[in-house]
């Protein structure tokens, strides 16, 4: 069906994009500031932009959020967010090359986009206590997380999980947990060598969200700590708030993100053709048979 098949091409294009930037990531083994250095607790593949409806639906953004990426890549996924929701973002990567991607993307996308973003190159291994629930734990203005993101799997996710609990209990700001691919209850360190049936998913006691949409296309949500599972999946906005109706509205901002504006006017230039197309097929009446002044056909 259509929902199958929309999921399989999410799949396949995230497949892909793991494929074409994972399989370059040797080149980069001995920079200390890289995704694949030492310091890295996972490569950079991007998000695949049919997976990014699902990211933000289960984030529940609003113009009031303030998303922090944790390990942002080229920064798609926040240049995004500011201009579909207005919201803060804050990126946090590991890899110099990276972060001057999402600072020449954010520029690009004009000053609305660009004055709501913050970038910061940071090892997130290293990172202190507090840093997610203080504001300015990463500079002047760097308001605290409402929403975390990380889109990491593996050991990555597994090695920053008692960190990220810590903080997740800790905070003085409460704030929701958004994992990509992998969620917390349930992530794995292959590299450990342990049998799949031994190992312990979820020493750190993660309570994960999984949405019977969004968790088929591996977008998993930690609630903040002061809400229940089963209050955040009772609280879930209105299909209205959150689904092809609010989409639309913010469709301009979506397109920006994603097309160029050569795609954007080629997009525009075809549903005109096809209106006046129609128009012309109809001899000037609309689908209930009335000419264009409302007029019926005897009058």
């Amino acid at each position: 069906d259509a929902g199958q098949q929309s999921l399989d091409l999410c799949e396949a294009e995230q497949s892909e994009l793991a494929r074409r930037y994972v399989l370059t990531s040797e080149l980069y083994v001995e920079e200390p500031w890289s995704h694949a250095g030492p310091r890295s607790v996972s490569p950079f593949a991007p998000c695949a932009a049919s997976r990014l409806p699902h990211v933000f639906d289960a984030a529940r953004l609003s113009g009031d959020s303030v998303l922090w990426d944790l390990g942002c890549g080229d920064g798609r996924i926040l240049h995004e967010a500011a201009a579909r929701y207005g919201c803060r973002c804050v990126g946090v990567e590991i890899d110099a090359p990276c972060l001057d991607m999402c600072k020449e993307g954010a520029s690009r996308l004009g000053a609305d986009v660009d004055n709501r973003c913050s970038w910061f190159l940071r090892d997130m291994t290293s990172m202190p206590s507090g840093s997610l629930g203080t504001d300015d734990s990463l500079g002047p203005d760097v308001p605290a997380p409402s929403v975390l993101l990380l889109f990491i799997t593996g050991h990555g996710l597994k090695a920053m999980s008692p960190w990220l609990k810590r903080e997740w209990e800790e905070a003085p700001t409460p704030f929701a947990i958004v994992t990509c691919v992998e969620a917390l209850d349930s992530c794995i360190d292959y590299n450990e060598g342990i049998p799949f049936d031994d190992a312990d998913a979820n020493p750190d006691g993660w309570r994960v969200y999984r949405d019977p949409v969004h968790a088929k296309y591996g977008v998993f949500v930690v609630p903040p700590r002061d809400i229940s599972v089963s209050q955040w999946a009772s609280s879930r906005p209105s299909a209205v708030d959150c689904g092809p109706e609010a989409v639309a509205n913010h469709a301009p901002a979506i397109a920006r993100g994603v097309l160029r504006e050569a795609d954007i006017r080629a997009v525009e230039n075809l549903v005109f053709s096809r209106l006046d197309a129609r128009r012309g097929g109809n001899d000037g009446k609309d689908d209930d048979g009335k000419d264009d002044d409302g007029k019926d056909d005897d009058g």
